[in-house]
């Protein structure tokens, strides 16, 4: 009788089967190394303390006050550290003048190889699992629903919120701001449709998971919108957006217009009409008036911050003197009260330049009112323009002629009063700004008579120089009151509908047409000192916010702030909050077969799930992903969260196809079907028996996703457009040993190595894995 073979667990089966299999178990033993490498690299790699930082956090700890120093106390190499007299060395080196040794050499900066490959290998790895991990929860989450509802048609809705969605998105893409503007109300429409029916049919728990999703979404975006309000430096980078927003429309005008004007000067036989380029130049002009209020609105606020940030600074730095001498530290008081009184002459100095700033910034309000009472001029000589061209010969036709010229002083005075306004304003500002400086010299004659050591002859200059502004100031009143004058009668004669004179005209002048190389000029100057200068500012802005706002005792203002405005939570929420609008429009699918009425009318089905799922997933891989990956790491600054996400938000296709498969093949499966007879959900069936039952295929497809994910990143960083360069990746130590291929051979081997042995490990044991748990493929 022969003995009966105890019963075995498939998972015990299939590990069997992977520990047979040798290249696999050799994988996984090196994917331990590299992971305890990993770990050790995050723990011992970094700045070590100096005895600076260790005395600071000493003196920290005894007043009582916190400070952040980016130190690793468990630090034993520092990847960043360079020793440029220790460049170049080979493998196995021991420096000359530090005496240290450097097992797998330096780079060109004299920065330790094997340090900087340490480092690196967490920051690869952790891309690599992270990036997956998005790839397997977009990829579960569309082939899931592909799978299981695939044969479920989308009901019209539904279908058309999604397209009008994808089409608000290209025409936003294509600057056709109203066309996105509707056709994304429309989709919001669609989907409050959904959400209406949603509620008829009292399907109250997706309700209820849609409306904390909202509310959680609006209150930290609320919350941030609050922050950059109120906070000084979160108002500036407000402003420079919109400079930015408004200098790339004037420049994407211009071009246009540009285009257009060089057919005119090359006088091409389809070139526009005089009269259009009169119109045009005259809206050019005021597009770079506008502009030019805005960045000295930008000017004005940027004193105003510096203004709210000083007195913000004095008053903590007050309190903290207090508190020294509450702890009977004389010295340290001391210090702050200096620092204090210095910051306060700071602040004078800028309170007294925030009033030239809002002066200039009138003035620019009113070349900008100036600048649209020419356009309107314009407009009228452009209509005369066109009925002198319409007639044959040019001009003969007096009778239409006459009434516009004799119109046209009409718009010549608003032009003549906005150019008083200027020179009345220019004057008053004048006279205002040298009484300032009159009451700062007087402020200055009071210091020096107040102190012992003042010589006669330094105050009787000061003296003779306060007489000087005084005999200025006389003059420069004169001056404001004639301007004003001039302007009142300037507006009498305008209500009155007087001539204006032959001199006035000539000094309002024609408007200017620039030719085509000008335009060109003036764009490429706008570019480089407005586009590109605020671009720059706004983001050094956003970056300041996000870690300067912090008190001198170390305790940042606003903590919550730089959580909710990182970009990883940016995704987070926009993620979360799609996926509340999905659940919204797929209930919705269901529960319009409750709601009685018209409305069933509406939702008529069109394509499957599984149809509407895959097509744009196929989409999505005609895409060459890293073009796609390229394209957004442009929008965005360099950053390995960034990275980390987009090459998970660009490779879940092929985990999507893959698990539409397994659902499929499970959803017919005989455990399914008896669920489903005993009136089991589906979203009990999903997570109870198809999930479990898919999830050994998909860490499969993970582990050798983890593959790619780090040769994606190894490649991004090769072409330097991954990671920071404080963030050393082994893409990134390629990179900088591309140069030196010939001269140090280690800089480009040894990392690649690493990048070979990590993917071929992932490789191997994903093949493992997929034998051990693949049935058909056991004893092959």
């Amino acid at each position: 009788m022969s003995e009966q073979r105890k019963p075995t667990s498939p998972l015990r089966d299939a590990l069997r089967l992977f520990f047979r299999n040798k290249p696999a178990v050799a994988a996984a033993i090196a994917i331990f190394v590299l992971a305890c490498v990993a770990v050790s690299g995050e723990i011992l790699t970094g700045k070590p303390p100096t005895e600076e930082d260790r005395q600071q956090i000493k003196e920290s700890i005894y007043v009582g006050d916190k400070v952040e120093i980016k130190r690793n106390e468990l630090a034993r190499s520092d990847p960043l550290e360079t020793v440029l007299d220790e460049k170049l060395l080979p493998p196995f080196s021991r420096g000359d003048g530090t005496g240290k040794f450097y097992l797998l050499g330096t780079d060109h900066l004299g920065r330790n190889v094997a340090s900087r490959l340490w480092a690196g290998s967490t920051i690869s790895l952790t891309i690599g699992f992270l990036a997956v991990g998005i790839m397997a929860l977009l990829g579960i989450t569309l082939g899931g629903i592909a799978g299981f509802w695939g044969r479920e048609r989308v009901r019209l809705p539904f279908f058309a919120m999604l397209l009008l969605a994808l089409g608000g998105a290209i025409a936003y893409g294509a600057d056709f701001d109203w066309l996105a503007w509707l056709l994304l109300a429309l989709s919001c429409a669609a989907f409050v449709l959904q959400l209406a029916v949603v509620a008829m049919g009292r399907r109250w728990r997706p309700l209820a998971i849609f409306g904390v999703i909202l509310a959680m979404f609006l209150a930290v975006n609320g919350y941030n919108q609050y922050i950059e309000r109120t906070d000084p430096n979160g108002r500036l980078m407000r402003q420079a957006r919109v400079i930015e927003s408004h200098a790339r429309e004037t420049m994407v005008h211009t071009r246009a217009f540009g285009v257009d004007v060089k057919d005119i000067d090359d006088r091409v036989a389809t070139a526009r009409s005089r009269a259009w380029r009169i119109r045009g130049q005259a809206d050019v002009e005021v597009m770079f008036s506008k502009l030019d209020v805005e960045v000295a609105r930008f000017a004005f606020m940027e004193n105003e911050a510096g203004i709210e940030l000083l007195e913000r600074t004095i008053v903590e730095r007050e309190a903290r003197a207090e508190h020294m001498d509450r702890i009977d530290r004389p010295a340290r008081a001391k210090t702050e009260r200096e620092s204090v009184a210095r910051e306060k002459e700071s602040l004078a100095e800028l309170k007294r330049a925030t009033q030239g700033l809002k002066d200039a910034l009138v003035l620019a309000e009113l070349e900008l009112a100036e600048q649209q009472a020419r356009r309107e001029l314009a407009q009228h000589d452009a209509r005369i323009a066109e009925v002198h061209d319409a007639t044959e010969p040019p001009g003969s036709n007096t009778e239409k002629l006459k009434p516009l010229q004799d119109e046209r002083a009409k718009f010549l005075w608003p032009v003549h009063v906005a150019k008083l306004e200027i020179t009345s304003a220019k004057a008053s500002h004048a006279a205002a700004a040298r009484e300032r400086e009159i009451a700062t010299q007087e402020e200055k004659i009071k210091t020096l008579t107040e102190k012992d050591d003042t010589k006669p002859a330094a105050l009787d200059a000061e003296r003779k120089k306060l007489a000087s502004l005084k005999e200025g100031l006389v003059a420069l009143k004169t001056a404001a009151k004639s301007a004003e004058s001039a302007l009142e009668e300037g507006r009498k004669g305008a209500e009155a509908g007087k001539e204006l004179s032959a001199e006035q005209t000539k000094e309002i002048g024609e408007l200017t047409l620039q030719k085509h190389s000008e335009m060109l000029e003036r764009r490429a100057t706008m570019r480089r000192d407005i586009l590109d200068s605020f671009k720059a500012r706004a983001d050094t802005l956003f970056s300041s916010e996000l870690n300067g706002a912090k008190l001198l005792s170390g305790h940042w203002r606003y903590g919550t702030y730089r959580v909710t405005r990182h970009f990883i939570a940016a995704t987070l929420m926009w993620l979360g909050l799609l996926v509340a609008v999905l659940m919204i429009a797929g209930t919705a699918q269901g529960a319009i077969q409750d709601v009685k009425g018209p409305l069933q009318k509406l939702f008529l089905p069109t394509m499957t799930v599984d149809d509407l799922v895959m097509r744009f997933t196929e989409i999505m891989i005609t895409i060459p992903t890293l073009f796609l990956i390229l394209a957004v790491l442009a929008l965005f600054e360099r950053d390995v969260y960034i990275v980390m996400a987009v090459i998970g938000l660009t490779g879940w296709m092929g985990m999507t196809r893959f698990v539409r498969a397994e659902i499929l093949s499970l959803r017919e499966q005989d455990f399914v079907q008896a669920a489903r007879a005993l009136g089991v959900s589906d979203y009990r069936i999903i997570w109870r028996h198809l999930v479990p039952n898919a999830i050994s295929p998909v860490l499969v497809a993970a582990t050798i996703g983890v593959a790619g994910a780090v040769l994606a990143e190894s490649t991004l960083s090769f072409l330097g457009i991954g990671a920071k360069a404080d963030q050393p990746t082994w893409g990134q130590i390629l990179n900088d040993g591309r140069a030196y291929m010939t001269d140090a051979w280690w800089l480009m081997v040894i990392p690649g190595f690493a990048i070979l042995v990590t993917v071929l490990s992932f490789n191997l044991l994903g093949e493992g894995l997929r034998e051990a748990f693949n049935p058909k493929l056991r004893g092959r």
